[in-house]
């Protein structure tokens, strides 16, 4: 993955990984996690993901991509526009599906 000039590559131990683009020099940082996983309650397995991204430093950053990995699944993105301002944090929720990957194995049940 080839990442734009000023960005940074964060990744957490929840396997929320980010690629962002700061707009000036901050004086904190940019954290992601992993707020909910719910079962969408279809006769398909899938899911609804609810990402929070939290934006420390004193300057305004656009989110350019993330990924949220779990043992048997990954689910990346690209959002256009994403923006979060300085001292600000947002809340994203992704759908997920078999896709994605092992959906039971995100949402810690075993498979019925």
């Amino acid at each position: 993955m080839r990442l734009p000039p000023l960005s940074q590559l964060v990744s957490l131990n929840l396997g929320l990984a980010f690629c962002s683009l700061c707009h000036g020099s901050g004086d904190g940082g940019v954290l992601a996690r992993l707020v909910a996983a719910r079962s969408t309650g279809e006769s398909v397995p899938a899911a609804v993901a609810t990402l929070s991204i939290r934006n420390d430093s004193a300057t305004a950053v656009t989110i350019r991509s993330y990924r949220l990995h779990w043992p048997g699944g990954t689910f990346s993105a690209d959002p256009k526009g994403l923006r979060i301002p300085a001292h600000s944090s947002i809340e994203r929720k992704v759908r997920l599906d078999l896709s994605n990957g092992d959906i039971a194995a995100l949402l810690d049940r075993p498979q019925q």
